[in-house]
């Protein structure tokens, strides 16, 4: 993982999707080029687990899914800085993009640095926290439906990559 850092700072992104407090059962799909990461959101017309959302992350470098989930949020290295479960984050001056750059940053033939616009995204959850180095981030949708439902079009939607 990485480490704390006081000079990373936390953006959350209030323009996606967040997830239900309860049991938002995210599940992760990916290839190559793309992650696609699926959950179930609280909305006012709907139970925890009425409504899911679909984000699509661009050009995926690297996640990381598992612990701490919100009970242990205190131990998550960024928590300082003010991550708090159930909400969506880019970290701007991130400590493991500080890291990836670090140890992946130049093209293994040339040595010529890799110049994508990173960033460092976290989504916290219930039972886990899902963190990724991307290029960007997106709404897919946000639909009435159990998650099964949102696995089996992100398999569909997989393979239009």
């Amino acid at each position: 993982m990485y480490d704390k850092d006081k000079k990373a700072q936390l953006i959350e992104l209030t323009g996606l999707p967040h997830p239900a407090t309860g049991a938002p059962l995210p599940h992760i799909i990916s290839n190559d080029n793309n992650l696609y990461l699926a959950y179930c959101v609280k909305t006012e017309n709907s139970r925890d687990n009425g409504t899911y959302a679909i984000v699509r992350f661009k050009n995926n470098s690297q996640y990381i899914f598992g612990y701490p989930n919100d009970e242990a949020a205190h131990q998550h290295p960024l928590y300082e800085n003010g991550l708090r479960p159930y909400a969506a984050y880019a970290v701007k001056n991130s400590p493991w993009i500080a890291k990836h750059l670090k140890h992946y940053g130049s093209h293994i033939n040339t040595g010529e640095p890799l110049n994508k616009p990173y960033m460092h995204y976290i989504f916290f959850f219930h039972d886990t926290c899902f963190e990724c180095i991307a290029e960007g981030v997106e709404t897919v949708c946000v639909e009435e439906g159990r998650i099964y439902d949102a696995v089996q079009k992100i398999n569909k939607l997989i393979f239009e990559d």
